[in-house]
């Protein structure tokens, strides 16, 4: 499959499904988000933070506001970030505690992008799945109402060991299961180069050779809006 059908694909499951119970809330996505669109919670990395931008105006997520006034929109991404920080026993407070404040926020939605730091230091993706299914599923106890939205960040060069996994494991990882919680997902690899080398002309990313630049950043903010508006 194509990327694009991919996306697209991915966007049918997001407006298609058809679960509102809180019952079937723990096993697919409710459609809460396109009735109700007051709250976005942000769970993520420093893709997430605006890390790397020049006008911290030009981080995504600063964008989104923006666009959303009438949206209340909480960030509870940290720097360096994997999902077993959102998890109990996680490295910091913040990212520990992030899934009870989204039981108080109750948001219509929650948007996960969590994986870049896993691939860096190359940790096992049938590990990052399993996480990333806990994780899912905490948020859905406290929240059985919030629509879930996957994103699988750009690929990157640089890794901290010897490579063993790719990043299309890990994104195959996220992929399945927003296949079986028929979550929505948005594949920002189909928008950014497969390497630095091929960013010449784009500049999409620092010279980190990870962390995207305020172009990169715009183009992650028009593919999660044209996504979420899509209902």
């Amino acid at each position: 499959m194509s990327p694009l059908a991919a996306l697209a694909a991915a966007i049918t499951v997001l407006l298609g499904s058809t679960a509102t119970s809180t019952a079937a809330a723990t096993t697919t996505s409710p459609l809460t988000w396109c009735s109700s669109k007051s709250t976005m919670d942000i769970v993520g990395d420093s893709g997430a933070t605006g890390y790397g931008v020049v006008d911290p105006h030009n981080g995504w997520v600063a964008k989104m506001r923006l666009a959303m006034p009438n949206t209340r929109i909480n960030n509870y991404a940290h720097d360096g970030a994997m999902v077993s920080d959102f998890l109990p026993g996680g490295r910091w407070p913040d990212t520990t505690d992030a899934v009870r404040r989204i039981g108080v926020d109750q948001p219509s939605l929650v948007f996960i992008e969590l994986g870049g730091n896993e691939y860096y230091i190359d940790r096992d993706p049938a590990q990052y799945k399993a996480n990333l299914e806990t994780l899912t599923q905490n948020i859905w106890q406290v929240s059985p109402r919030s629509t879930i939205v996957y994103e699988t960040i750009w690929p990157f060069d640089p890794r901290q060991s010897t490579s063993m996994h790719s990043w299309d494991e890990y994104g195959a990882a996220m992929q399945q299961l927003a296949v079986e919680y028929s979550a929505g997902w948005i594949d920002l690899r189909q928008f950014f180069p497969p390497h630095y080398a091929d960013d010449t002309y784009t500049h999409l990313l620092n010279t980190d050779q990870i962390h995207p630049t305020d172009a990169g950043n715009v183009v992650e903010y028009t593919a999660v809006l044209n996504i979420i508006n899509r209902c």
